[in-house]
């Protein structure tokens, strides 16, 4: 063999063993949960009983679920299928993996979202027939049936385009101090030149909203990102995943995916708060969402950079569900993982309230008591997300287990009634939460 052809033959296979083990030695892990879900999800909420709501739009033409036989949509205006019979939401329970259609009746394109206090998500506008739409959707157990319900038009559309996206950072000690991090987006000009290989932004800047005279605190990425989700994570980190390295947000306007997460760790001195994790192997780009779930993974779904349904494509239609386990998940920190076996279902603003918790170790340090809200996550967005972190006393032990004394959020500046996801930390590792409702 040449000796030229030979050490250019070992040099490739030096890279790509290089390249192999440091992909194998990032933190976090990815898991497929549904092959099809039937829809590709442009918004996805999590209820209070542990199922994910997922919606698209309902003028692409067929989806890839049926509604119940006997159940369509009729729609004279609709170019594509005046008689509908396909599902455009479905209902996903986490428990069994299973997917069930539900029936939505107006267009939902780039709309908006809430949970109310008693548990209802409220979903506005959208569209077309949608435009001035309010609807809504009662959550209720896997086995039982509930279905979207529309109630009279309002005045007028509320669409969110973003490119970006943002976090407001975890609620702590008197909770008056709110900070804000805002990370990518598209350059000036991609979007009208539609350009689809302008680099992303990679910059960061960080504000304290609540500050007299703020300031920015500028900080960069590993990787410049587009359409990326930030997701806050139980322990008051953030995760940054989805979207794109290069174009702008829009219809077949972007490339380049980027696969790779980031940690962002807001304790950290600039310089360190940012860690690369494992990449994973599906493109999420336009229309796709990320949403933290009880058991502290990250669902993510969607991704249609398509005005129809497109399987054909460099970065097709996506049809599979996948969740993300960040490294505190990992087998290693099991033993420090919390399990709350006692907390109130209901508390009220300021209440003094005791939790219970058992580790397989001794517990070292302070045992975090966290409530995460459940957002409506769209377009780059997670409308009404927040962590609020409770005011709590060290942990006591107690035949086995362990007693926390926490305290309430004062009210709902800081923490809106509703249901929160609540979380036990224990050295950086999160419980599997409990369902909380925070009431006046």
């Amino acid at each position: 063999m040449d000796a030229s052809f030979s050490s250019l033959w070992l040099l490739q296979i030096l890279i790509l063993t290089t390249l192999f083990t440091v992909h194998a030695q990032l933190p976090g892990a990815w898991e497929l949960l549904v092959p099809n879900a039937g829809v590709a999800s442009m918004h996805t909420a999590v209820t209070r009983f542990n199922t994910v709501v997922l919606l698209d739009r309902t003028n692409i033409g067929p989806s890839r679920k049926m509604l119940p036989k006997g159940h369509c949509r009729y729609d004279r205006n609709d170019v594509l299928l005046k008689k509908d019979c396909y599902a455009h939401s479905v209902l996903f329970d986490l428990k069994t993996n299973q997917i069930r259609p539900l029936m939505i009746l107006t267009d939902t394109w780039c709309s908006s979202g809430q949970f109310l206090p008693d548990g209802t998500l409220l979903q506005t506008g959208g569209d077309l027939d949608g435009l001035k739409k309010i609807r809504k959707f009662e959550p209720c157990e896997p086995d039982m049936f509930c279905d979207w319900v529309e109630l009279k038009a309002w005045r007028g559309p509320r669409n969110y385009p973003s490119a970006g996206s943002s976090v407001m950072l975890a609620l702590v000690g008197d909770f008056s101090t709110a900070v804000v991090v805002i990370c990518g987006g598209a350059q000036y000009g991609a979007f009208i030149e539609r350009s689809t290989d302008t680099p992303a932004h990679g910059s960061c800047g960080r504000i304290v909203a609540t500050d007299p005279n703020p300031g920015w605190e500028m900080e960069d990425m590993p990787f410049g990102r587009i359409m990326g989700d930030m997701v806050m994570l139980p322990t008051g980190d953030s995760l940054i995943i989805n979207g794109a390295q290069t174009g702008t947000q829009g219809f077949e306007m972007a490339s380049n995916p980027c696969l790779n997460p980031v940690l962002y760790r807001p304790d950290q001195p600039v310089g360190l708060r940012f860690m690369t994790l494992n990449p994973g192997t599906v493109p999420r780009m336009y229309h796709s969402t990320a949403n933290l779930l009880p058991d502290g993974r990250v669902l993510l779904a969607g991704s249609n950079p398509h005005y129809l349904y497109n399987f054909a494509a460099e970065f097709p239609t996506e049809l599979r569900l996948e969740a993300f386990s960040p490294e505190y998940l990992s087998q290693d920190r099991a033993n420090i993982r919390p399990e709350i076996i006692g907390i109130p279902d209901t508390v009220r603003y300021g209440e003094a309230f005791e939790v219970f918790v058992s580790v397989l170790l001794p517990v070292v340090g302070i045992v975090e008591v966290n409530f995460a809200s459940a957002p409506f996550a769209t377009h780059s967005f997670s409308q009404g997300q927040r962590l609020v972190k409770l005011t709590v006393t060290p942990s006591v032990p107690d035949n086995g287990r362990y007693i926390i004394k926490c305290t309430a959020p004062p009210n709902g500046a800081v923490a809106p009634p509703g249901y929160y996801m609540a979380f036990a930390v224990n050295q950086g590792v999160p419980s599997v939460a409990r369902w909380v409702h925070l009431v006046a």
